[in-house]
């Protein structure tokens, strides 16, 4: 699994509990941002990649920002099931991965 996947996978939860949160449904939604019901499903599941407006467009109509919608970096991490995925990343993930892993730990140096 790429770290993209889960990137667009964690968005998804995101999305998803704050519309919860608000009682709506996907078709509400979706009739919101000018998307199809099915579209929501799929981006809510993480199986559709959205442009970047969209990711503003979603969390304005929620009443969040985009960044209440991005996780931090260390969730992505521990979401990865070391070694069993290492081999699965490709070379951008690998660096991608990489770059994660030293943010966060110069985050716990700090502490």
């Amino acid at each position: 699994m790429m770290i993209e996947d889960l990137l667009y996978q964690e968005i998804g939860k995101r999305i998803r509990n704050y519309r919860e949160q608000k009682k709506w449904t996907q078709e509400e939604l979706a009739d919101r941002v000018n998307r199809s019901r099915t579209s929501i499903t799929n981006i809510e599941q993480g199986k559709q990649r959205f442009q970047i407006h969209s990711l503003y467009e979603i969390a304005d109509t929620l009443g969040i920002t985009p960044l209440d919608l991005l996780p931090p970096p260390t969730e992505l991490i521990t979401n990865i099931d070391l070694p069993e995925n290492v081999e699965k990343l490709d070379p951008d993930g690998i660096e991608f991965f990489k770059k994660m892993y030293m943010n966060t730990k110069k985050l716990g140096d700090k502490s």
